[in-house]
């Protein structure tokens, strides 16, 4: 299985710093990818982490590699992907349609937003 994971370093928890919250995102999303032996897919070349923290810029580059479709993007929670979705639905639209499945791994943690995605 080939994939992706997308990390929202402008989001906080009730109980965690901005910092805190996006180090528990990485941790459980690599947990996520290692437990169901996802491989990530690297689509830049350039890129530095193995996860993207910008929906333009993974959007951008999945188009920029002609890859129609990958197998599952995994995501923390909606909550961290919400306002761009809200803000831009037509590229949350075709971001979807480039993975067979979008994982949210969990929907049980506010968190608020403190930056544009």
């Amino acid at each position: 299985m080939r994939g992706l994971s997308l990390i929202n370093p402008n989001c906080s928890h009730s109980t965690a710093t901005k910092e805190e919250f996006f180090e528990i995102q990485k941790i459980l999303t690599a947990a996520y990818l290692k437990e169901y032996r996802i491989k990530e897919i690297k689509l830049n070349p350039y890129q530095v982490y193995s996860y993207y923290t910008i929906p333009h810029a993974l959007l951008y580059d999945l188009q920029k590699s002609g890859l129609n479709s990958l197998d599952i993007l995994v995501i923390y929670s909606y909550s961290v992907i919400e306002r761009f979705a809200d803000l831009y639905p037509e590229k949350w639209e075709q971001l979807k349609h480039c993975f067979g499945k979008i994982v949210f791994l969990s929907e049980s943690l506010p968190v608020s937003h403190s930056a544009a995605p």
